[in-house]
């Protein structure tokens, strides 16, 4: 049966998480911790959340994120995951045509989500219940130390508290200096719901902001990279990167769901960056609220 998570404990739904992701493409052997990490950066409520029981087991789960977003209420899934033994019965499907049924009926504008450029499968059900892709997203890593950034312009990483981020970020998905709006679990409120969890840079040129950057403290994940007028090629972007390395300590760092065609996306490029995985955003819009 399905019903909502609320109520059920983080542990059980940590072990049918890895339990779903055993084989999975992308490594998610993740903690209890990191787990409970990941749903909160991404707004995960379990009020909203479904999970697939066969008598008092979790079998299944799709964690649902909440948050209004340009001015729509819109969810995000945060995960989709089936345990093993439990695969190809069509509980997803099942888990993924309630969701849609409460979305609707509670007047939400939006869903969301991401599924991986060789997920056929998944893609076609997510197709199949009325999401179509709106952009292709890039992941990219590099070997900071292996790769040898020079840090030609001389530039400067200043502290920027975490609760200054939005006005730091403010406008750059709109006058490029980001190129492309972020994902949802890159946006500003990922970064403020990830606390201690993030820091925020700004790069400085002199006195002339160049910059700004917001990283996983732990893993030197970059959530938002984003260069002003004047220091947009890569020259700027090796000399910011080599400033992240010598005076925040980062030797290896991943830029997740960079969208294809954008500046930051050829910038990458340029640099050497190893795109290793791709993936799709697609989203489904509420027939009853959309105008």
């Amino acid at each position: 049966m399905i019903r909502s998570l609320s109520g059920v404990s983080p542990a059980e739904i940590h072990d049918a998480f890895l339990d779903a992701f055993s084989t999975y493409e992308v490594r998610s052997d993740v903690s209890l911790s990191q787990l409970s990490d990941m749903m909160r950066d991404r707004s995960c409520s379990l009020d909203r959340s479904l999970g697939y029981f066969d008598g008092d087991r979790l079998v299944g789960f799709l964690l649902t994120g909440y948050r209004e977003r340009e001015g729509k209420r819109s969810l995000y899934d945060v995960a989709t995951g089936i345990r093993q033994a439990y695969q190809s019965r069509g509980i997803g499907k099942e888990l993924l045509g309630a969701a849609l049924r409460e979305m609707r009926d509670a007047g939400i504008d939006r869903f969301a989500l991401e599924v991986l450029e060789n997920n056929l499968a998944a893609r076609k059900l997510y197709e199949g219940h009325g999401f179509a892709v709106s952009r292709k997203l890039r992941c990219y890593r590099a070997d900071l130390a292996a790769a040898g950034y020079a840090n030609t312009l001389g530039l400067t990483a200043r502290d920027v508290p975490i609760a200054d981020f939005p006005a730091l970020a403010r406008g750059a998905s709109r006058n490029g200096s980001l190129g492309f709006t972020p994902s949802w679990q890159n946006a500003n409120e990922s970064v403020l719901a990830a606390g201690d969890g993030v820091r925020a840079v700004e790069f400085l040129a002199g006195q002339k902001r160049a910059g700004y950057a917001a990283f996983a403290a732990a893993s030197g994940n970059i959530l938002q990279l984003a260069l002003e007028p004047g220091f947009r090629d890569g020259a700027a972007l090796g000399s910011a990167l080599a400033a992240l390395r010598s005076e925040r300590g980062l030797e290896s760092v991943k830029l997740l769901n960079i969208e294809e065609g954008s500046a930051t996306d050829a910038l990458l490029w340029g640099l050497g960056f190893e795109n290793f995985v791709n993936q799709f955003e697609m989203i489904y819009e509420n027939p009853r609220t959309t105008r």
